[in-house]
Parts: structure tokens; sequence; C-alpha cells
């Protein structure tokens, strides 16, 4: 056999092993336990533990963020966004800018940085590439649902920014895990069939350690199943999260959408076609953009 496919073959079955491997390392994690994402700061950790409480009040927030310079930064900068700020008018304090931002945003503020710090953590340097693409999507699909949720739902617009934020946590801790694994990230359709097999089950669990809202767990877990049934015909959060990630996934090459766009059930129930949500997307062009770089 020539050395090329040799090399080939090689590679081949390192492949398939760690994939295999991998499978293997997700299938014997618990999941009816809270998971925890590996480098979350103790901060984060505190400040969800107070947000779950219904009585906490901003005096109470307020100098917990302060002890993180980095995140004081990220909650001002998201105060003064031009969807948060359309008056221009600047807050330089913090307790005023939460106040501003609400405490729905403030969480995705704070998980952000919380998934930011982990993708700039030494002990993922080999997976950094594929944290980064992955987080990228996240911003663009949470400000992207941010401006769907407000244009044309009911739906909390603020909810569809931590849904749209949250969306690939459950991809994200597989990948933490794939580091171990390294070869199987070089083939996508391998990778890909895993992350679409065990990526909702572990998002469960580790936002639900998180407090965050049934609401947003149930999109989180569902937003891939475009064949979804519900009743009614009113558009909730999944549908916003389904359509949001598609039109993100869809950037550059909006055309290909609008061939299947009339089969998808999410973009039916948001009355949406492509040529309403390039519409859309032009005109929040710099909402988008600031939320976007809030939590980058």
């Amino acid at each position: 056999m020539p050395t090329t496919a040799l090399g080939t073959t090689t590679i081949e079955n390192i492949v398939a092993h760690d994939g295999a491997a991998l499978e293997k390392d997700l299938a014997q994690t618990r999941t009816d336990v809270a998971i925890s994402l590996p480098g979350v700061p103790q901060i984060v950790t505190r400040l969800q533990q107070l947000m779950s409480d219904p009585d906490v009040s901003i005096l109470q927030l307020v100098p917990v963020i302060n002890f993180e310079p980095v995140l004081v930064g990220r909650v001002l900068q998201m105060g003064n966004s031009a969807a948060l700020n359309p008056t221009r008018r600047m807050v330089t304090d913090l307790k005023t800018a939460v106040t501003r931002v609400g405490f729905t945003l403030l969480r995705s503020a704070t998980l952000a940085y919380a998934l930011r710090q982990l993708s700039q953590a030494h002990s993922v340097k080999d997976i950094r590439p594929h944290l980064e693409a992955l987080w990228e999507r996240s911003a663009w699909t949470a400000a992207v649902s941010y401006v769907i949720a407000r244009k044309f739902t009911s739906v909390n617009r603020d909810l569809a920014f931590l849904g749209g934020l949250m969306h690939g946590v459950g991809k994200l801790f597989i990948l933490t895990r794939a580091a171990h694994y390294p070869f199987v990230l070089r083939d996508r359709t391998k990778y890909g069939a895993i992350l679409r097999r065990w990526h909702a089950q572990f998002a469960r669990s580790i936002l639900a350690g998180w407090k965050v809202s049934d609401e947003v767990i149930e999109a989180v877990v569902q937003y891939e199943n475009l064949n979804r049934e519900v009743l009614g015909d009113e558009p909730d959060l999944t549908d916003i999260l389904a359509t949001s990630y598609l039109v993100v996934g869809h950037t550059g090459r909006m055309h290909d959408l609008s061939m299947t766009v009339e089969k998808i059930a999410s973009f039916s129930r948001l009355r949406l076609d492509v040529t309403a949500v390039e519409e859309t997307l032009e005109q929040a062009k710099e909402e988008i953009e600031d939320l976007r770089l809030s939590i980058k």
C-alpha cells in the first residue's frame, strides 16, 4: 500500500478512535445533576445564585459586580448600546447601568463574561479556534434574536437575547471534552453528528444549574427541531431562536435559505420571509453590532 494511502488510513483510524472515545466519555457523564463548565469564575456562580432570588435588589448586585472590572465594563457597554440607549444619554455608574439593562440582560452579560473567560484559558489553547467560532455565532445569534423578538413577537426580547447567547452551551461543553480527543475535530461530519446527538442534554443540565428559566432551556434544547409541533400558530422563544440561528448561519448566502424557508415552521409562525429578514437586519444593523460587541 502506498505511503499516502497508509497515512490516510491511519488518520481515519485515529479520527474514528477519538470519535468513539469522545462518545464514551459523554455517555459516562451524568446529566441528572448540574454540570459545571470548567473555568467559570466564582463571581459568576455567585451572581447567578443571587439573581435566582426573586427578592434580590440592585443594591445587592452592584458590590458583587464591582469586584470584576471587566464585567463592570461589559455591563456599562451593554447599557450604552444603541438597543438600550436610543436617547444617547450615556451612563457611567454601574447602578444606573444595571437599572437600564435589567436582570435578564445582566444575567446574559455575566454568563457571556464566564464563557469568554473559558475561551481564553490556557488549558483550551489547542481548541481555541473552535471556541472562537462557536462564541462568534452565539454573539450574533443573541443580537439577532433580540431584534426579531422585539419587532415580530410579544416574546420578551431580553429572554430572546439570553436564549441566543446560550444556544451553544451544550456544544461548548462537548468541545471542552473533545480537547482530549482532538482528531475527531478533523472530521466535521462525524463531530457534527456527535454534537446533534448530545448537546441538548448537556445544555439542559448546565442551564438548570445556572437557574436559567425553563422557557430559555426548552428553546435551547429544541431550536434545531425544525419540525417541532406546537399548539396554535403564535411564535414562541424557540421559534425566534431557530430562525435566528438559521439566519446567522446563512450570512452572506441568504439565497440558499430562501429556497427552503417556506418549509420551516418557525419562519411560518413568525410570518417571515428572507426579504423581511434582510430588511430587518439592515434597519437594526447598529443595534445588532452594539449588542454583539457588548458581550464579546
